[in-house]
């Protein structure tokens, strides 16, 4: 049996892919993180892959099912850096992939630790610990700034420990999907920031699909999932001029606009590489 671990709204794309996989063969249910089922010893050949990215509770029963001996994809090491994404730019720094200079922060210290980047960079990016609100409060601060303004940023946004990085000026923002360390080079797709410094690679109905992407691009989205053990993700990455830098990875991601863009079928990709993990 697998099961797909979903988040509370999010079952659409879950039941796209246990479809796939029944018609391989194989039980697959969706569920939500609050209806797996007591831990047994029946429960030792299944597969649960966990589409939702809520930190702790998704970390804790990852680890808890894993403790029993039953396979996580992601692992709950995986899911614990990926949900956090100030962990995940820390350790991406600690193993040499390249990412934007980050610091965490308390929100009692933020203001100090942004003047400190503000001397070193022109601008700088204010963000929560953990992703919120699709974008929604992240703020670019430049050194026109005034403390007023940092100091509502500061309060504005919804986590406690806050995540102060380097602003990268960069052209591109693409999401590659992997899965057991393998690019998908027909599925990449891409934005570009337009009227502000934003964009996104997620829910957007404006991605495109990158049809011959660069094979810097994909080994370096390889080497990533390769630093963080995972399994099945999407790594979204910055094109800065002639660098790609990573901007964070995903494990929970609605991929319905990415199949519309491309035309390829990430969800039956998934479905196969459950099942043949099932039959190991």
């Amino acid at each position: 049996m697998i099961y797909i671990v979903r988040t509370k709204n999010g079952a659409k794309y879950g039941e796209y892919i246990a479809n796939y996989a029944k018609e391989l063969g194989t039980d697959c249910k969706v569920i939500p993180l609050n209806k797996i089922p007591p831990i047994k010893p029946s429960l030792h050949s299944d597969i649960f892959h966990f589409r939702t990215a809520t930190p702790n509770k998704v970390f804790e029963k990852a680890k808890q099912l894993e403790k029993y001996g039953i396979r996580a994809i992601n692992k709950a090491s995986c899911l614990f850096l990926t949900s956090h994404k100030l962990f995940a730019n820390l350790w991406a720094q600690e193993n040499n992939i390249p990412t934007a200079k980050t610091i965490g922060s308390e929100k009692r210290h933020a203001l100090t630790i942004i003047r400190k980047m503000l001397s070193k960079h022109e601008q700088v990016i204010l963000k929560p610990a953990t992703s919120q609100g699709q974008g929604e409060y992240c703020f670019l601060i430049t050194r026109e700034t005034s403390e007023a303004e940092i100091e509502t940023m500061i309060l504005e946004t919804p986590t406690s420990i806050l995540q102060v990085q380097e602003y990268i000026p960069y052209d591109t923002l693409y999401r590659v999907i992997v899965i057991n360390n393998k690019a998908i080079s027909e599925a990449v797709v891409y934005d570009h920031p337009s009227k502000n410094w934003k964009c996104s690679v997620c829910l957007n109905p404006q991605i495109k699909h990158l049809k011959n992407p660069p094979e810097k691009l994909l080994r370096l989205a390889e080497e990533i999932t390769k630093v963080f053990d995972t399994e099945i993700s999407f790594v979204d990455i910055f094109k800065a001029k002639d660098r790609f830098i990573l901007n964070e990875i995903n494990t929970a991601c609605n991929l319905f606009l990415h199949e519309k863009a491309t035309g390829f079928p990430i969800a039956q990709k998934i479905a196969k590489y459950l099942v043949a993990q099932s039959k190991n």
